[in-house]
């Protein structure tokens, strides 16, 4: 029963670092090419059906990457904070990396971009890094903190003894 509340915690953890990834990758990059007036009360409103989408799109491409890192982490019983903000940072380089792999043998795309695609990358680059960033923090902060622990040892009965 531990090790199922355990894997519960995990995926929870998981889909909340998805949906923080999303909104602070969306948000990073609007920010970078429309400026700070995206975040007025009004224009955040229109906003939340694409950070749902952006937070799907998040969880779907740094699954991959994340399997194997969240196994060495429980394994190896990592539990700091700077661990999973590099991590984060990590997973969302590797998921984009992987997007870019794709892209490129489906269409071409980087090898015939031109200077504005390569600063469009670089700018969502920079926002996958602190999408990273800040769901490793989200999920160290639910699931990260105890990763490995061992399950509480049973509780002995007074009256058997």
């Amino acid at each position: 029963m531990q090790r199922l509340s355990r894997l519960f915690v995990i995926m929870t953890a998981y889909v909340a670092a998805s949906v923080v990834a999303g909104v602070v990758a969306l948000l990073g990059i609007l920010i970078a090419t429309a400026g700070f007036v995206v975040l007025r009360p009004a224009a955040l409103a229109e906003l939340v059906a694409p950070m749902a989408v952006a937070s799907m799109v998040a969880g779907a491409s740094a699954l991959l990457p994340t399997v194997p890192v969240g196994i060495y982490a429980e394994k190896h019983r990592r539990r700091a904070l700077a661990w999973y903000s590099r991590a984060g940072v990590g997973i969302g380089l590797a998921a984009l990396l992987l997007y870019v792999i794709a892209s490129e043998l489906v269409s071409r795309s980087v090898s015939n971009a031109n200077a504005a695609d390569i600063s469009f990358l670089a700018t969502l680059a920079v926002s996958v890094m602190l999408a990273g960033l800040c769901s490793g923090v989200a999920y160290w902060a639910i699931a990260g903190r105890h990763a490995g622990a061992d399950p509480a040892p049973p509780v002995a009965d007074a009256n058997k003894a």
